[in-house]
């Protein structure tokens, strides 16, 4: 059985046809040429849970509101007539395949796909979230009245933070065991220890 990674997701797929969302893509028509067909790759239960254990593991947060720790440039608009335009000034290439997440599963889509249906994809849920295997920008419609945000130019490194983390919880660690035995106190490590000076 082949182990599902973010390089071989696409290996992972489903029929648009049995997408619960299927109606986002084909509308009424109920069909879409092959080449459209092509761009849009519905991932199956088990590899659309992956693509989101793996973005909650690194710790991208479903939106920037409020925070200031992922993404150098933010910027918002509210979905109105306009917004196809301003979804291809972001400078993604046509090409580009992108991930969108929702509470429905995961979908593989060309960034052309996600202009060309952006309505359906952004309009009709809360906290869709669109981003690619970079993680250095991301789309997000985070509250259901029409507001989307993109974030670009990502400053926030899992590893370098993971490193801090590990480092500060190592420190956590030894205040405990100092405060519980004084005596250890007087040990050079004490001075070595932030949280004791």
């Amino acid at each position: 059985m082949t182990h599902i990674t973010i390089d071989n997701l696409e290996e992972f797929s489903i029929p648009l046809s049995e997408y619960s969302k299927a109606w986002v893509f084909l509308g009424e028509h109920k069909t879409l040429s092959p080449e459209y067909l092509a761009q849009i790759i519905p991932l199956n239960q088990e590899a659309s849970r992956f693509l989101e254990q793996y973005i909650y593991k690194i710790g991208l947060p479903k939106t920037d509101y409020g925070q200031d720790n992922w993404f150098k440039d933010t910027e918002t608009t509210y979905m109105n007539e306009k917004t196809s335009k301003w979804l291809y000034r972001r400078d993604i290439p046509f090409a580009q395949k992108v991930f969108w997440i929702s509470d429905h599963g995961a979908v593989i889509l060309t960034w052309k796909m996600l202009v060309k249906f952006w309505q359906n994809i952004l309009g009709k849920g809360y906290y869709e979230t669109i981003c690619d295997k970079t993680l250095n920008w991301r789309l997000t419609s985070f509250d259901g009245w029409g507001n989307l945000e993109f974030n670009q130019n990502r400053i926030y490194n899992a590893e370098t933070e993971g490193e801090k983390i590990a480092e500060n919880q190592r420190i956590v660690a030894e205040t405990k065991t100092f405060l519980q035995n004084p005596k250890l106190l007087r040990q050079r490590k004490y001075y070595e220890n932030p949280f004791l000076k």
